[in-house]
Parts: C-alpha cells; structure tokens; sequence
C-alpha cells in the first residue's frame, strides 16, 4: 500500500473515530448537567430564594450564572455551563430555571417547540439553529442550543 493510501486510510478512520464519539460527547454533557442539578438542588434553590448567586456559580460545572426579573421578581435564571466548537459550527448547554416552566425564555429558544420524546426541539426551517430543552426536576431545565 502507498503511502497516499494510507494516509487516507487513517483519515477515514480517524473521521469514523470522531463521528461516533459526538453522540457520546453530547450524552455526557446533558448527564453532567442532570447531575449537576440533581446533586446541587437545595443550593440552586437557596440561591433562587435570597438572589445571590455566589454559591450557586462556584459548583464544579457552572460557567456563569445570569438571573432575570420580571416586575421586581426572580423569576428565571441560566445556568451557563459550556461551549463547543466555533464559528457557525457552536453548540452551547447548560440549564435553566423558571419558575412558570416557560420553555421559550431563554435567549436561544425558538418557535414552534415539538415535542421529542420526553423534551422539546426547535429546528429552523431554512437554517441549522436548533434549541433542545428537557426537564431535569420541578422548574429546572437542560438546554441545548446551536448555531
């Protein structure tokens, strides 16, 4: 075998090697972020409650912490927790909170939500922005956004 020939070789299965994993990266991140919900609820909730975030934005996972009041109340807040790729080729996740459930607040959602399985999924028609969103527990969402 010559020495293109391989080198393409090792390509294809280089390409093949990273494909199948991307499935696998993205189950790890939204499993992360479950965990890191599931495993931090009373403090996420204590935060809520006084409005300081400190506690909150130091767990192990949490980028940055951006709450929202609507008439002088904490009523929802991103839980920014990461970014991959670059370009048009980014993908950002983290969680939410809201207190009325309302899965199209966050500065990524798109309409109309469908549901999919047990979450709900945006996908531009004429474009490749997609917004993914699953319940984690009671008020607390994963998101998936895209671009």
């Amino acid at each position: 075998m010559g020495m293109k020939r391989a080198a393409v070789w090792i390509l294809l299965v280089c390409v093949l090697v990273i494909c199948t994993g991307c499935g696998d990266i993205w189950m790890e991140r939204r499993e992360r972020v479950f965990e890191i919900v599931r495993e931090n609820g009373d403090v996420l909730l204590a935060d809520i409650a006084k409005a300081d975030f400190t506690t909150s934005a130091a767990i192990d996972g949490i980028e940055d912490v951006y709450p929202e009041w609507t008439f002088g109340e904490l009523d929802f807040v991103e839980y920014y927790c990461g970014g991959v790729g670059f370009g048009a080729s980014t993908a950002y996740y983290g969680f939410y909170y809201s207190k009325e459930d309302d899965l199209d607040r966050i500065w990524c959602a798109g309409a109309p939500l469908v549901p999919s399985g047990d979450a709900f999924l945006y996908e531009q028609s004429d474009g490749d922005n997609r917004y993914y969103t699953e319940r984690i527990v009671d008020h607390f969402y994963y998101y998936e956004a895209s671009y």
